[in-house]
């Protein structure tokens, strides 16, 4: 899929210096590579980076056919093997939700949502029978754990402090309720914390 020939022609020089260094310590006491797993990751970034720049060659008309099929598959209704995000207006967006073996990118503000939305997609494929990891490398798990409890109560852990003997009565009340849904639930996601290479990431979804 790489399309212009510099970046295969560069790739193959890095990956070939890489093999080098592979096949030279081999041989030695220890048969380790000096930063192999970040020369790998660097270089598949780069070449992913520099192949998904269009091709001067490509055409309106070439894109147009592309888009066309598409706006297609949207009017055609939701794929059979696609997410639901569990939220309407954004499955309605995608066309019935999130595509197996896409990357999708979650972009905004701290604060905004991310780790909350990327919880509740995870949540919405376990309950339609798919397994989900999160590697939350900047969120500690029992972070995730508490904005769980929140969203599924529909109320903030700071209601617990309000002025208002009432309000902190409701708030505690369906927080509890909460964490009994999420404990008695049979199936969840597995949320893995600490930092994590691009191997142990993968590692971690073979197992």
């Amino acid at each position: 899929r790489v399309r212009r020939r510099a970046t295969l022609q560069s790739a193959l020089v890095d990956m070939r210096a890489i093999a080098v260094d592979i096949k030279e310590q081999l041989g030695s006491v220890d048969g380790e590579v000096e930063n192999l797993e970040t020369r790998l990751a660097s270089l598949s970034i780069k070449v992913s980076m520099r192949s998904d720049v269009v091709s001067n060659r490509t055409t309106f008309k070439e894109a147009a056919v592309d888009v066309g099929k598409y706006f297609d598959q949207l009017a055609s209704g939701p794929t059979a093997n696609s997410i639901p995000t569990g939220i309407g207006r954004l499955d309605k967006k995608l066309g019935g939700g999130l595509r197996p073996g896409q990357l999708h990118s979650i972009l905004g503000g701290t604060g905004s949502g991310k780790t909350a939305l990327a919880s509740q997609i995870c949540d919405e494929a376990v309950k339609r029978g798919h397994r989900a990891l999160m590697f939350s490398m900047e969120v500690d798990p029992m972070d995730v754990y508490i904005r769980d409890v929140e969203r599924l109560g529909g109320v903030s852990r700071w209601d617990l402090r309000s002025p208002a003997h009432i309000t902190r009565e409701k708030a505690a009340e369906r927080l509890v309720e909460a964490q009994a849904a999420i404990l008695n639930q049979q199936d969840s996601k597995v949320v893995y914390g600490e930092p994590m290479s691009v191997e142990g990431i993968r590692q971690a979804i073979l197992t």
